[in-house]
């Protein structure tokens, strides 16, 4: 996970698991598949993007996907 020097750090917003969360969320299609992927359940998938929405104010998760690439915390 690279950093932007102008970022904040993503501690400070995203947990680092919310930030796996999105980066597998980018590799594979739908929550399922990142649930498996990770070893979770389903719903602690949703939440967490349910969460990372909430905390930047955003409605979709691709939404969520663009700002972590910004800030560069997403390769």
């Amino acid at each position: 996970m690279k950093k932007n020097s102008d970022a904040k750090p993503p501690q400070l917003l995203f947990t680092e698991r919310q930030l796996d969360v999105i980066s597998c969320w980018s590799e594979v299609s739908g929550e399922m598949a990142v649930a498996e992927r990770l070893g979770v359940s389903v719903h602690t998938v949703h939440t967490h993007l349910k969460r990372m929405r909430q905390k930047i104010g955003v409605k979709r998760t691709f939404e969520v996907y663009q700002y972590a690439r910004k800030q560069g915390w997403l390769e």
